[in-house]
């Protein structure tokens, strides 16, 4: 299933706060607005992304890479419609992502 695990490989990123995509923003406003609060809950709120980008990554881990269970027999890749949803999905986290003021100045 390599086509599955490079779009799920992908919004992995994405969910970690990879900068140029939407959650980046997101947690970066988030972080600025708690550090300007109180710094305890800034670093509070830091240790929770790490532990969050840790948890993120052993999932991926787990999912793409762990052994195949005897319970998922013939299992297929995406099909075309599948990967449409995901690249749909993709071209929206990152480019609201790098242009976050269309989303913005439409909420405004």
């Amino acid at each position: 299933m390599p086509v599955f695990s490079f779009f799920f490989f992908l919004l992995t990123l994405a969910n970690l706060g990879l900068p140029l995509s939407l959650n980046f923003i997101g947690e970066f406003l988030c972080l600025m607005g708690l550090f300007q609060y109180s710094w305890y809950f800034g670093l509070c709120s830091c240790l929770s992304v790490v532990l969050s980008a840790v948890y993120s990554l052993y999932l991926y881990n787990r999912v793409a890479f762990g052994a195949q269970s005897k319970y998922l027999v013939g299992g297929r890749d995406l099909n075309r419609r599948e990967a449409y949803v995901f690249v749909v999905l993709l071209c929206l986290v990152y480019l609201l992502g790098i242009c976050p003021n269309v989303l913005g100045n439409c909420l405004l």
